[in-house]
């Protein structure tokens, strides 16, 4: 509210300071290209020597101050060449002093396109450029300039609005969605893959049993039908042993599928039956759990998102990694559930590994970011070659 009244209290000085006339657009033509020498000593009459050098108790201090107060835009007037006067909104756009401005030439300050800077006809007077800030670096911006009379001689009154927030801002954006495109196909791909997969083990494992046990019981129908019981019995047990087996099988594969263990008896419990399997299956690797948070401590929406990330996690880390130790620590913090995943393995370059997954259909990095934002929470990897993997996720109330 507060700076809501600064900009209607410096927009109301504005309209004083044109309506009393100290402030006149020039009765120039249109705007020059201002990066040189734009007006020759024939076309107007200069009198500029003592535009620094004015008491402020002039007239045109009303002008000064008006700007000073302007919070919204960077303002600027170049004349003769160098900035005469600089906001200080322009001073902290551009990261100088404010008085580091006065006496710069706007070419040090900003850069047009270089295809329209042959032609001055081909710079509108609001066009997007490049600002240079003090360090170097560069910034866009969006500029318009307007020619006016300042202090009786001819000047450019130009204004200043930092695009870069927004242009970051959209860039962010398209990556999102340009990522968001790739994983979405990819997810199709390996909901196919997933299905094919478990079309297969039910085929050649489950199929295969219940074909056996058909058979089976086939056998035992007619020798029961022939009275021969004694070996219809015997045929009967021989059964067992194979119904055993596919339900072991059906088991395993709905918990790798999900784990009814996950719903039973809760994510603690399904961490540590997850761990232990691990283990016997990598036991080359050590697995530390550091858990320092109650189940109830975390949100029942949570604890898939977890144990997927976390099962992808150990995977990648058995896959690729090359290391001999994980700890796993999931903590509470405050309010925040935090999940960290260190590995003492060979590490990677994390831009390039994610930009090489996205061209080669992987699902690794990209699921778990995915698995962690969509369930409310932020994500993050910290890694380089030779020093080894942090996967942090942190879920906040």
């Amino acid at each position: 509210m507060i700076e809501r009244k600064k900009a209607v209290e410096w927009f109301r000085r504005m309209v004083e300071t044109v309506h009393q006339g100290l402030l006149v657009q020039h009765a120039g033509g249109s705007l020059p290209y201002p990066y040189r020498q734009i007006f020759g000593a024939k076309d107007y009459p200069r009198n500029i020597t003592n535009t620094r050098k004015t008491s402020e108790t002039s007239p045109h201090a009303a002008v000064k101050h008006a700007f000073d107060d302007c919070l919204l835009v960077g303002i600027y007037i170049v004349q003769d060449g160098e900035v005469v006067y600089a906001n200080e909104k322009l001073a902290k756009i551009l990261g100088y002093p404010k008085d580091q401005l006065i006496g710069m030439s706007p070419g040090k300050l900003f850069q047009l396109d270089h295809r329209r800077s042959q032609k001055a006809a081909a710079i509108p007077p609001v066009h997007e450029a490049r600002g240079i800030r003090k360090n170097g670096k560069v910034i866009w911006i969006r500029r318009s300039e307007i020619l006016i009379a300042h202090r009786g001689s001819p000047a450019i009154l130009g204004n200043v609005i930092d695009l870069t927030p927004k242009k970051r801002l959209k860039d962010v954006v398209w990556q999102s969605k340009h990522e968001l495109r790739l994983l979405s196909a990819k997810l199709l791909g390996a909901q196919e893959q997933e299905r094919k997969r478990i079309a297969s083990e039910l085929h050649d494992t489950v199929g295969q049993y219940l074909s056996a046990i058909k058979f089976s019981l086939d056998n035992v129908n007619a020798l029961l039908e022939d009275n021969q019981i004694a070996s219809g019995q015997r045929s009967l047990r021989a059964v067992i042993p194979v119904i055993q087996e596919a339900i072991s099988e059906v088991r395993r594969i709905s918990m790798d599928l999900r784990p009814a263990i996950l719903d039973d008896l809760g994510l603690l419990a399904t961490l540590s039956w997850h761990c232990r399997t691990f283990q016997d299956i990598y036991a080359c690797i050590t697995v530390e759990k550091q858990i320092e948070l109650q189940e109830s401590d975390v949100p029942g929406g949570l604890k898939t998102a977890i144990y997927r990330i976390i099962q992808e996690a150990l995977n990648n880390v058995a896959k690729h990694a090359k290391a001999d130790r994980i700890v796993l620590r999931l903590r509470k913090i405050d309010t925040a559930v935090e999940l960290i995943v260190t590995d003492n393995g060979w590490g990677f370059d994390v831009s390039e590994t994610v930009e090489r997954e996205l061209r080669q259909r992987g699902l690794g990095l990209a699921s778990m970011r995915q698995r962690c934002e969509g369930s409310g929470g932020a994500f993050y990897i910290d890694s380089a070659p030779g020093i080894g993997t942090i996967v942090r996720a942190v879920w906040a109330e």
